[in-house]
Order: C-alpha cells, then sequence, then structure tokens
C-alpha cells in the first residue's frame, strides 16, 4: 500500500510542482524588472556612500603611520607634562637654605600675596646699597658717557 500512495502522490503532486514552478518564475521576472530601479538607485547611493573609504584606502600607510605618530606624540606629551609638574612640586617643597655668605649680602622677602609657590614671588635686596646705583639696567651693551 505504501508504494501505492507513494506513486500517486508523485502523480499528483509532479503537475502542481511544475505548475507552481511556472507561475514563481513570472512573479520573480515581475518583480525584477519592477525593482530594477530600486536596485540601480541603491547600487549608486551605495558607491557614493563608499566613495571616501576608496580615496582613503589609497592613502592607507600614510594615515596609519600618521595616527601611531599621533598616539605616541600624545602619549609622550602626556608622560614629559606629569614629570615635569612632579619634579617642579618636589623641588619646591624642598626646603633650600641660602649660603651663609649669600645671606649675609642679600635678603629674601615674600611678595605682597604671601604664596612662596613660584620663583617670581622673591624679591631680592642688596643690603646696604642698591643693586643699580645710577638708576639703570642691566645691559650687554656699553654705553659711553659723554664728556662736555
Amino acid at each position: 500500500m505504501d508504494s501505492v500512495t507513494a506513486v500517486a502522490k508523485v502523480a499528483l503532486y509532479y503537475p502542481l510542482y511544475y505548475l507552481l514552478l511556472g507561475l514563481l518564475r513570472i512573479l520573480s521576472f515581475t518583480f525584477q524588472i519592477l525593482l530594477t530601479p530600486v536596485t540601480i538607485v541603491g547600487r549608486v547611493g551605495l558607491y557614493f556612500i563608499l566613495l571616501p573609504w576608496r580615496f582613503l584606502v589609497k592613502f592607507q600607510a600614510i594615515l596609519t603611520f600618521l595616527a601611531v605618530a599621533s598616539v605616541i606624540g600624545i602619549i609622550t606629551g602626556v608622560i614629559l607634562h606629569l614629570t615635569t609638574d612632579t619634579i617642579v612640586e618636589l623641588i619646591h617643597k624642598m626646603i633650600v637654605t641660602p649660603s651663609p655668605a649669600f645671606s649675609a649680602d642679600y635678603s629674601v622677602t615674600e611678595s605682597a600675596s604671601g604664596d612662596a609657590g613660584s620663583s617670581g614671588d622673591y624679591e631680592f635686596r642688596r643690603k646696604g646699597r642698591e643693586l643699580f646705583p645710577r638708576g639703570g639696567s642691566i645691559s650687554p651693551i656699553l654705553e659711553e658717557e659723554e664728556e662736555i
């Protein structure tokens, strides 16, 4: 009985299969014709979307070099910045006493702000006389005095 039913099923499904296959081909062809403009527009859009990437691929080696150099430069700069800040803070925290010869001739006074955080906050004054007795400034050019 099984072989008879199998043959009957094949005999019934065979024409139905080819009928549906023909209908599917007709529908597929119709959809291909209707969707052709959409696929063309999609391909053109994809071409223009990927155009910058095609341009960048030509310069991949130099762009990779510049990117790695930038990252290394940033890391090195951050390390140097942190190192110098740490060294400056350590130097400012150290207590440096002036030598006796220096302290005999000069006195160190803090500025009006009262913060001794940077080297620009100190004023050095010579005891007993001014640094520039004639009111001039230090200059590498020697000026000759005119005789009248």
